[in-house]
């Protein structure tokens, strides 16, 4: 900032200066392209990506004359590509000041407050952006994300139909527009209409292939109509395009189980570790029980070990890790996770019965009689879900 008040500074300062110089021989015409020049060459720079290049520019230009609102909306957008973002909704409200009807301007702040999870505000602008331009196919689509953010809150059908009918209007006015499909899949998907939802991937996806993003949605939707073959695609796809995802790793892993390929689950979820750099503990968690199936109790063993180490208050794990001892044959240890397990929540009958299981291989026959009855009567109540 100290840099672009220095630039004011010096122009301020030649103009102060320029009263004393004798007037040159130049023809007024001639001197004046100042303003437009510098706006030509800040766009420009908005091109090619030259930021910096562009704030330049328009500082000039803005300079030349203040009340030029596409000079505030240029630095808007550069700050804004800069990730500046209150210096970018500063510049574009000046903007919108001295030009009221700028439909651009509306949209770029409606942009910004979206990034500050601001849905009343995006719905406001992106409608303003929409009444000066009511071809924005942009606009209709960011409102429809804002009504969406709206509904999370606010689960009336108000925001439901407005937003559904702005995301068609974004449709017909462009059919091409692969993001309107995409917004109205989520919202489909949400609403549980998932056959409709499938049709609104399938012309996303038609219309932009390499958006990986859409594939991960659309395989979610198969998993959830149980066609996991379909969701496998999809997630391979996905992952083609995107392999530092860890996460989407541990979803083909869960699929491949699914289908019975537990060789290839267990290197999904080996990868989703990998990937992940060894944070990804759900991914221990799924190889971790898995491992204890293909017998490699070890594995098992030391993934629990894993999570319980990151966070000791994960009841699963304890329980999962005594498992891994019990088949190791250390029943003492696994007496100990389970007791752990049950200490941090008592009403699972499952922790008692293998609890009852290492006192019994333990030699321990009264504790042990004791676990299997008080499973027994945690079975006998009605089922609670635990938080």
């Amino acid at each position: 900032m100290a840099r672009l008040k220095s630039r004011y500074f010096e122009i301020a300062l030649f103009a102060g200066f320029a009263v004393f110089l004798p007037a040159l021989p130049v023809a007024s015409k001639e001197a004046r392209p100042y303003r437009s020049r510098h706006l030509e060459q800040g766009l420009s720079a908005l091109d090619r990506k030259d930021y910096r290049e562009a704030l330049r520019q328009f500082e000039f230009a803005a300079v030349d004359n203040p009340r030029s609102a596409e000079a505030h909306l240029g630095r808007a957008r550069a700050y804004h590509a800069l990730g500046r973002k209150n210096q970018a909704l500063g510049e574009v409200t000046r903007a919108i000041k001295l030009d009221p009807k700028c439909a651009d301007a509306y949209f770029l702040r409606a942009k910004l407050y979206e990034s500050r999870k601001d849905p009343g505000r995006v719905v406001e602008d992106a409608g303003q952006a929409i009444r000066y331009n009511p071809g924005m196919v942009e606009a209709y689509c960011l409102r429809a994300k804002a009504y969406y953010m709206s509904s999370e809150i606010d689960s009336g059908e108000d925001n439901t139909r407005a937003g559904i009918n702005d995301l068609k209007t974004a449709i017909r006015l462009d059919p091409k527009c692969s993001d309107a499909y995409e917004y109205l899949g989520v919202w489909q998907c949400a609403r549980k209409e998932y056959q409709e939802a499938l049709k609104s991937f399938n012309k996303a996806i038609e219309l932009s292939p390499k958006e990986d993003k859409l594939y991960h949605y659309r395989s979610m939707i198969y998993s959830g109509l149980k066609q996991y073959d379909k969701a496998l695609v999809d997630t391979s796809h996905y992952l083609e395009l995107n392999p530092h995802d860890g996460k989407a790793w541990l979803i083909r892993g869960s699929l491949y189980e699914q289908i019975g390929d537990r060789k290839k689950a267990y290197d999904d979820y080996s990868k989703a570790i990998e990937v992940g750099r060894g944070r990804e503990f759900r991914a221990f968690f799924q190889r971790g029980k898995l491992a204890m199936r293909l017998g490699k109790y070890q594995v098992a063993r030391d993934d629990f070990n894993k999570i319980i180490q990151a966070n000791g208050f994960d009841d699963e794990a304890f329980k999962g890790r005594g498992d891994a001892y019990m088949a190791l044959g250390d029943f003492s240890l696994a007496i100990s996770d389970y007791s752990e397990a049950i200490s941090l929540c008592p009403n699972v009958p499952a922790y008692y019965q293998a609890r009852s299981q290492a006192y019994l291989r333990a030699g321990r026959k009264d504790l042990a009689g004791k676990d299997a009855s008080k499973a027994a009567k945690l079975k006998a109540k009605p089922a609670v879900e635990k938080i």
